[in-house]
């Protein structure tokens, strides 16, 4: 009987569940603005309240507020109103250089007025990438690439940078043996030996075309040297935030390693294509607390087409903003792109 009651006690023990009910704060009662701004395009500017606490994506969109933007002290534009609290600027597009003001006027909270630059464009020299792995057609998963970029930073000033990784399969037809750009953009499949066969025969210039759908490498790492200090090796990153702090006004020579996902490397060869976006310094402090929030929930990576740009109704909880009376980020950045073959 001893061991009998031991037992049931046991069971009971287990089976037995409590339920706890915990009130969450309601978000602080402020306005959450959103805006990247970059240069020759119009405006977009998301307001918002901060969603709520359980990370579900609910927001209330403001869709009553006054937008503008403010140029050396005159009111350039009005943003017409919205859908889903986006206002866009539809005749003033920002240049690089030049300081904007963007202003937001509402009803019930304090006005948010935040000055933003666009930084000047740090042109790439050059890339490279190679298969860090034999190379398998038949292997299905992540394939490591080493990611080789060069620029020369500006001397005589901070520079903020973000390096971005990306793959995508250019849009091929079969003429003459070969696979070329297809002109009416129609995907298809082809082997990875003719890819690289054309390409090594026929290099493009930066005024040809073809259509690639892109994708955000799945992770990068770097032990590089020049970023030793910019990263906490506990958190996954999908791009590269650093500053020049380390090599102020030299040639910078880059190595980092991006984690690419096939499904048939057999029927899915692609180019890679390094960004390198000159960031102003709002932009590169919420990147860097932006990463640190995201290692701490689950998350989704962030697709080829967003580049970075899931700010956009973020919660804005735990992360840098430069919003007064508020919370969001309203920052600047120019870029430029330039796309290599894989070297197997």
């Amino acid at each position: 009987m001893k061991y009998i009651y031991i037992f049931v006690c046991i069971c009971c023990q287990f089976a037995c569940k409590n339920s706890i009910n915990i009130e969450l704060p309601n978000p602080p009662d402020r306005l959450v603005v959103n805006a990247l701004l970059q240069p020759d395009s119009f405006v977009q500017v998301q307001v918002t309240l901060p969603g709520d606490m359980t990370g579900s994506g609910s927001f209330t969109y403001i869709n009553d507020a006054i937008v503008e933007i403010w140029l050396n002290g005159v009111n350039q534009e009005t943003l017409l109103n919205p859908y889903k609290g986006i206002y866009k600027s539809t005749h003033i597009k920002t240049s690089i250089g030049k300081e904007y003001t963007i202003v937001v006027k509402t009803e019930n909270y304090p006005e948010v007025s935040v000055k933003q630059t666009i930084p000047t464009i740090v042109p790439i020299t050059d890339a490279s990438s190679k298969f860090l792995k034999i190379y398998n057609p038949e292997r299905v998963g992540r394939i490591p690439f080493e990611m080789e970029v060069q620029f020369k930073d500006p001397a005589n000033e901070t520079n903020y940078y973000e390096i971005i990784f990306l793959h995508g399969t250019p849009n091929l037809t079969y003429f003459n043996g070969f696979y070329v750009p297809s002109p009416n953009g129609d995907s298809i499949f082809y082997p990875n030996d003719k890819m690289y066969e054309y390409y090594a025969q026929h290099k493009y210039t930066p005024n040809d075309t073809f259509s690639v759908e892109l994708h955000l490498n799945e992770k990068v790492e770097s032990d590089d040297p020049l970023l030793k200090y910019e990263f906490d090796k506990n958190i996954t990153l999908q791009s590269l935030v650093f500053s020049d702090v380390a090599f102020n006004g030299q040639e910078v020579n880059l190595k980092a390693v991006a984690y690419q996902f096939f499904q048939d490397l057999t029927n899915t060869p692609s180019l890679n294509f390094t960004v390198l976006r000159s960031v102003s310094k709002d932009y590169y402090l919420f990147m860097k607390s932006w990463y640190k929030h995201r290692q701490s929930r689950t998350f989704t990576p962030i697709t080829g087409e967003s580049l970075g740009i899931e700010m956009i109704g973020l919660n804005p909880i735990g992360v840098y903003s430069n919003i007064p009376n508020g919370f969001g980020l309203i920052a600047g950045f120019s870029q430029s792109m330039i796309y290599n073959i894989p070297i197997k």
